[in-house]
């Protein structure tokens, strides 16, 4: 079973703290006030309920997907001014199941990283992931310095519908997407291939496919879940494609589904996950069929396509949010874009989407409260 398995990776700024405070955001996650320094006197909690986000799917990374320091070409002493709070605020959240994260561990874990311990086993930029060994193997993801957006992502808040106009693109996401590029550095640092390197499993000069942290147990493919990055960081989310990128969208699909056959799906691989899979009641008669899709709003802003399995979770169990909800109006399968593309090759440019935001401030921007 690959899981649990400490690389030693050191988590940037993880230093020596103060005393902290706790606010119980959403399920499986919490908010850590760390003061500088044991010297350093408390702050209340910072009330972030009014910050406004541009994205808005739970964090996985994502994906948790986590990352390590920006290169000067990329990070800038603005760039770190946006970046870096004080006191520090770091939120903590896990998906595994059958565990409940409330503030004591929340707590005790963010004082075990001021003691110097445990070792993340990735780490990239701000974002950062553990695994402890308990009654169940427990995974912690992880933001340091958290800024009000990263708050305000993490918060329990209303979703509201939205129909997108390409004016409201222009006016509302566009100005927002050099923020974004700041906050997301980890995702230059797995292209670049500066971090996370061994969670990619496939390479070319147009895109890669990395495996998302959410994938810790590699013998469930009920977690199974990878990202397509793609090199051209010009491309944002749908509304940057057109029919001229319709080749490198089926190549996409293609070879990610033969790589994750692959990876997973054959030989010593798909035995042991049947294992696994038999010892959680579950009966593999054959291998689970793939689904790819973008999401608009995007959770970070550069293009990325979801792969997972039918059987994921993401579709059954999303830390509380509308699941439904979320695929009616933000999911849009691959091989749907490329039907549309084929269509009509300008189709995302300008097209009414639909998507979802999270709390009334982005909400009052769209004019619907």
């Amino acid at each position: 079973m690959q899981t649990c398995r400490q690389s030693g990776a050191a988590f940037q700024g993880a230093g020596k703290m103060g005393v902290q405070e706790v606010e119980h955001l959403h399920h499986n996650t919490v908010l850590v006030r760390c003061c500088a320094g044991p010297e350093a006197q408390p702050a209340a909690l910072m009330d972030a309920s009014a910050a406004t986000e541009a994205d808005s799917l739970p964090a996985s990374a994502p994906t948790d997907a986590a990352a390590a320091a920006a290169s000067a070409s990329s990070t800038s002493a603005g760039a770190e001014s946006l970046l870096v709070a004080e006191p520090e605020c770091m939120i903590i959240r896990t998906t595994t199941q059958d565990f409940r994260l409330d503030a004591a561990l929340a707590l005790q874990f963010a004082q075990s990283l001021g003691a110097g311990g445990p070792a993340a086993t990735t780490s990239n930029d701000r974002f950062a992931q553990y695994c402890l060994q308990k009654r169940v193997d427990v995974v912690y993801d992880v933001t340091r310095n958290a800024t009000p957006q990263d708050i305000a992502r993490a918060r329990a808040q209303q979703w509201f519908r939205v129909r997108e106009t390409r004016l409201q693109y222009d006016t509302l996401v566009v100005p927002a997407l050099e923020r974004h590029a700041q906050r997301d550095v980890w995702v230059r640092n797995v292209l670049d291939g500066t971090h996370e390197a061994d969670r990619v499993i496939l390479r070319d000069a147009d895109w890669l496919l990395v495996r998302d942290p959410k994938f810790a147990d590699t013998c469930d493919l009920d977690q199974l879940y990878y990202l397509a990055l793609f090199h051209d960081v010009r491309l944002r989310s749908l509304r940057d494609l057109s029919g001229e990128h319709l080749p490198l969208l089926r190549r996409v699909m293609a070879e990610a589904t033969a790589r994750v056959r692959e990876a997973h799906f054959e030989g010593n691989a798909y035995v042991q996950a049947q294992e696994y899979m038999r010892a959680q009641g579950v009966e593999l008669a054959r291998p689970p069929q793939l689904v790819m899709f973008v999401q608009y709003h995007p959770t970070f802003w550069y293009l990325h396509v979801h792969v997972v399995t039918a059987r994921s979770k993401l579709f059954t169990d999303w830390a509380g949010e509308a699941v439904a909800l979320i695929a009616l109006d933000r999911m849009h399968k691959l091989e749907d874009v490329i039907e549309k593309l084929e269509l009509r090759e300008d189709y995302y440019a300008d097209a009414v989407l639909s998507t979802l935001v999270r709390g009334e401030a982005r909400a009052g921007e769209y004019g619907l409260v």
